[in-house]
């Protein structure tokens, strides 16, 4: 249950308590004109690449604003492509999460007043791994790794490609199969793609509506709505029961994806491939 709090000087401790090593180099920084907001950039000497650390230096040093508040504000004047939509650091609450990087040659920045660490550099893999991947044995950490990433594959392609098949390759579907999903379909006023495009909206409206609430009401809101709103579109014949397991399957493979920024991105992507 340890985690990072709010004070910068007691993660920092936190970081100093599990890594005692006369290798691992703090140093100082502060952003932010008006609010002078203390900082931390911690790595390894001798295990991180000495052009990256040099590239991230110059990068900090060159950030001139008046407010800096938290790390998520601070990596959109340290990343290289800001209009991206994949994350390019990571962060993290645990401290012994930011160990094990520091000791793989990455480095960690906290800043005062954000409970959140930053470690960067990263690569695309990493935001698959869970930290307890590494306290399970080898046979079954791999298992759930390749989980996620079949997970990641069925929430970008199932709905792009169950259009796909209904539209231009229905010839494609085993017979028995095509005869379910023409009955299902009998009397469906939406086209296939407004159809899957519904119903993915709404699920995101009942995903962020369930994040604003608290915890105990935004959960019967992500639960009961759904079941709910799926029962009733299906009564009221706007959508098929095909496409709702469809959605569905889609849904229930994003919270595979251990990383939340990563799990945005690919939940945005998809929509980029449905219309595609």
């Amino acid at each position: 249950k340890s985690a990072f709090v709010e004070i910068l000087s007691s993660n920092i401790g936190l970081i100093q308590e599990k890594l005692k090593n006369n290798n691992l180099r703090i140093e100082n920084y502060v952003f932010g004109e008006e609010n002078n907001c203390e900082a931390a950039l911690i790595y390894m000497k001798d295990t991180i690449d000495i052009n990256i650390l040099n590239k991230l230096k110059s990068k900090l040093e060159t950030i001139k604003t008046s407010y800096i508040p938290d790390t998520g504000y601070l990596m959109q004047f340290v990343e290289k492509h800001p209009f991206s939509v994949f994350p390019q650091s990571k962060t993290t609450e645990k401290p012994d999460k930011v160990v094990s990087d520091i000791l793989q040659g990455k480095a960690a920045i906290l800043i005062n007043g954000c409970s959140y660490a930053v470690i960067l550099p990263v690569v695309f893999t990493e935001f698959f791994q869970a930290f307890e991947d590494y306290s399970n044995r080898f046979v079954l950490a791999n298992f759930d790794r390749i989980l996620r990433f079949m997970a990641m594959i069925i929430v970008v392609t199932l709905s792009p490609i169950y259009l796909v098949l209904l539209n231009y390759n229905s010839e494609l579907i085993p017979l028995d199969l095509i005869k379910i999903i023409i009955t299902s379909r009998r009397g469906i006023p939406l086209p296939p793609f407004f159809e899957i495009l519904l119903m993915e909206m709404i699920i995101e409206f009942l995903r962020e509506g369930g994040l604003r609430l608290p915890s105990i009401v935004g959960q019967t809101l992500g639960i009961v709505g759904g079941i709910i709103l799926g029962e009733a579109a299906i009564q009221a014949g706007i959508v098929s029961p095909t496409t709702l397991i469809v959605v569905a399957v889609t849904v229930i493979a994003t919270f595979l994806i251990p990383n939340y920024e990563m799990s945005l991105s690919i939940r945005l992507l998809r929509f980029y491939v449905l219309i595609l």
